[in-house]
């Protein structure tokens, strides 16, 4: 080796040995157990201990390396005092029971006891101010006294305890994700200075009651969910509030919390999968008419309006929805279904009527660049009955509802970035599009079309399955996808709805001819053919609702 190479080498040794740190610029030190060597050199064993010299008067313990299993931690080390543990200083010990730490060392690192599955007991001095991440994780740890002093707790810090209750002390600010995460802790008192609450800190365990302190300002995602016997929880102050934090709580009926909170906590869907929520403030969210119909609790609706794609849900499980808002979409479906087809006597006045309700409550959605609204208020199932806008799923979701609301056969369709309904009428069935057939009036361009004909309409027709955005949609999907021969008008069934056709039923009316087929000829759908019917037909071939 030349004189600058050694050179090289001795500066990158210093720099190791300083900082701990290998520069990235350094391509020849490629093999890691040279830097293991160079770190090990800077430990010092004495005894059943490895330490580090922090200077001429205190020392961190590096490692216990002995076979009691009821350790105690010396005060000092080779008459330097011990200020501090490092994180491998118990990491992965399978011998251990017990640890009584000294006074001095104000922080327990991240992993110091991390996966030390037989440690039960750990004594902690009055100065620990900070528990790192992992710190006991995985540990056997049944019950810990924690200090005054402690102001952290890292993430997953206690998780894969044995721990059934923990009192946190006053000054303990914020708690990191995970750190008491499936436990089976019953009891919980929050700290009165505890600011902030990390994603699932405290989720799967077996609290039954909850009070947030007022100096609480943040709550991250499920936090508290699937606390199964939670069912009483009360907020002291204005909180921000990460996504379902309550989610699978399903005792929790009831929440106490301001206007402002409950606001924040809709707009950020914290209480998406409330499975049993109802009532805010012990104020029921939803109340129903003399007619049946629902309403949502005054002193909260605007919030539940201006944030209903938060409450609704696209998963395919009941659990990811809220209660009282599912309700109310079902009673609101149910009382638009009924009172529109009340003096129907026909599926296909049935059929027109709910198709043209819906073209009838919204118009399409744009964004600001004229494109269409991805919002996902726009994606929910109660996306109609909720606004003035949306988008194709909105129409395909909520007519496909309602059509199987009033027992009609009915299929949400996702075909290339859009979706419509199928439906069957009398033996047959057809392609029903509100969303294109809306406009400044409403349009036949696809009502009822053949597999044929929708393919020759509109773009994102050209393939399509059967999809079940929500659990709402509760049918089995069929194990073959049904065909639709025939569109609506096509009487003399050769594919094509024109004059030919109208002349076709003028002739069975004159001469007492026979018809093809009912279904494609009743136009009006009174379950007759007659003259209406040929006027209907007309207004068919020209794209004009009949």
């Amino acid at each position: 080796m030349n004189s600058k190479s050694k050179k090289a080498v001795a500066a990158i040794l210093s720099l190791v040995l300083v900082t701990g740190a290998v520069p990235s610029n350094v391509p020849f030190i490629k093999n890691a157990s040279f830097v293991n060597k160079v770190s090990a050199a800077t430990t010092i064993k004495y005894g059943d201990w490895e330490y580090i010299k922090l200077d001429n008067y205190s020392a961190e313990i590096y490692k216990y390396n002995g076979t009691t299993k009821d350790v105690i931690v010396p005060v000092a080390i080779n008459n330097l005092s011990v200020k501090s543990i490092s994180g491998s200083a118990f990491y992965n010990n399978k011998i251990i029971t017990s640890v009584s730490l000294p006074h001095g060392i104000s922080e327990i690192p991240n992993n110091a006891f991390l996966n030390a599955s037989n440690l039960k007991t750990v004594t902690l001095p009055s100065d620990i101010n900070k528990i790192g991440l992992r710190a006991f994780d995985g540990t056997s740890l049944s019950s810990i006294s924690l200090p005054n002093s402690l102001e952290e707790i890292g993430k997953e810090a206690f998780r894969n305890t044995k721990l059934t209750s923990i009192t946190l002390p006053p000054h303990v600010k914020t708690i990191g994700d995970s750190a008491f995460s499936g436990l089976k802790i019953s009891t919980l008192t929050l700290p009165s200075e505890l600011t902030t609450i990390g994603t699932y800190t405290f989720s799967d365990t077996n609290i039954s009651s909850l009070e947030i302190p007022a100096s609480v300002k943040n709550i991250k995602t499920g936090a508290f969910s699937n606390c199964a016997n939670l069912s009483s929880v009360t907020f002291n102050g204005t909180c921000n509030l990460g996504d379902s934090i309550f989610r699978s709580c399903d005792k929790l009926r009831n929440i106490n919390m301001n206007t402002t909170t409950f606001a924040n906590g809709a707009s950020t869907g914290a209480f998406t999968g409330c499975t049993n929520l109802y009532s805010i403030n012990n104020i029921s969210l939803l109340g129903h008419n003399s007619n049946g119909r629902p309403f949502f609790a005054s002193t909260y609706k605007n919030i539940i309006l201006q944030n209903f794609d938060k409450f609704d849900s696209n998963s395919t499980s009941a659990n990811g929805g809220i209660k009282f808002f599912d309700e109310y979409l079902k009673a609101e479906i149910h009382y638009i279904a009924t009172t529109e087809t009340a003096n129907c006597t026909t599926d296909a006045q049935k059929i027109k009527k709910l198709h043209n309700w819906v073209c009838n409550k919204v118009e399409y959605a744009y964004d600001k660049n004229g494109n269409p609204d991805s919002s996902t208020k726009n994606h929910v199932d109660s996306s109609v009955f909720l606004n003035d806008k949306t988008v194709c799923d909105g129409y395909a979701r909520a007519l496909t509802l309602l059509l199987r609301e009033v027992g009609i056969e009915a299929y949400y369709l996702s075909g290339s970035n859009h979706a419509w309904t199928m439906v069957k009428l009398g033996n047959r069935y057809f392609h029903l599009d509100a969303t294109h057939n809306d406009g400044s009036k409403i349009k036949t361009s696809h009502y009822l079309k053949s597999d044929t004909d929708i393919k020759k309409c509109a773009s994102g027709h050209n393939t399509w399955e059967i999809e079940k955005p929500s659990y709402r949609f509760t049918y089995t999907i069929p194990s073959t996808l049904p065909s639709c021969n025939y569109s609506l008008g096509d009487v003399n069934m050769d594919g094509k709805v024109d004059n030919a056709d109208v002349e076709r039923l003028q002739d069975y009316l004159l001469n007492s001819t026979s018809i093809p087929n009912i279904t494609l000829a009743d136009i009006n759908g009174d379950n007759a053919i007659n003259i209406l019917d040929c006027a209907s037909l007309k207004l068919l071939i020209n794209n004009e609702m009949f």
